[in-house]
């Protein structure tokens, strides 16, 4: 079953507000620069009820997988089954975790063992870029972007230069009014494996 057939419909003030992705008020240091940091980021997010965070460190392709679904969609499921989530959070805090594995693509691999059960765990990097205008108009805007880093250059100088990084409807950011770019490259969840043949949002 996808993960979309279990959700249910809320206000979306309701899950706007529940989606937001601000800092986890209890965690507010946690990143997800590392394998292990991301599945400890994951598990607070969970843990503070912040379905945005939730939905921000799931890689696109997993999202996918599982039925393709919104950040409010995933809101509306926290409300409706929060134990679903809190057994994630369980099996994130309490599983013995053996140190990551490196794939050659890139990814990484986390084996991790709770109660007699095996569950394997693949994270990959997601490239995102915040760009920042010196314009009224247009805010600061977010887009994932595949091997965003790869576009950025070091100059004989020691000035850094990036690739136009083009954000929908609205601009490039070799745009003369740019003022900042910053490049992210998370760690985030993206499939898993478990002994038993469980989905790790299933019941």
């Amino acid at each position: 079953m996808s993960l979309r057939t279990a959700l249910v419909p809320v206000t979306f003030l309701t899950a706007f507000l529940a989606a937001c992705a601000c800092p986890i008020p209890h965690a507010p240091n946690l990143t997800r620069d590392s394998p292990h940091e991301a599945l400890d980021f994951l598990a607070a997010s969970i843990r503070a009820r912040r379905p945005g965070l939730v939905y921000d460190s799931l890689h696109p392709r997993l999202v996918k997988t599982l039925g393709g679904f919104s950040v409010v969609e995933l809101a509306a499921s926290f409300d409706e089954a929060p134990g679903r989530f809190d057994r994630l959070a369980d099996l994130l805090e309490e599983g013995a975790r053996a140190p990551p594995e490196l794939r050659p693509d890139g990814a990484a691999v986390i084996q991790l063992t709770k109660a007699g059960t095996k569950v394997t765990l693949l994270l990959a990097r997601r490239d995102r870029a915040e760009a920042t205008f010196d314009s009224e108009w247009t805010p600061v805007t977010r887009r994932d972007v595949p091997d965003a880093a790869a576009t950025v250059t070091v100059g004989d100088d020691g000035s850094l230069s990036a690739g136009p990084v083009v954000f929908p409807g609205i601009r490039s950011t070799d745009a003369p009014d740019l003022i900042r770019l910053q490049i992210h490259r998370d760690w985030v969840l993206a499939g898993w494996r478990a002994d038993d043949g469980r989905s790790l949002f299933g019941p």
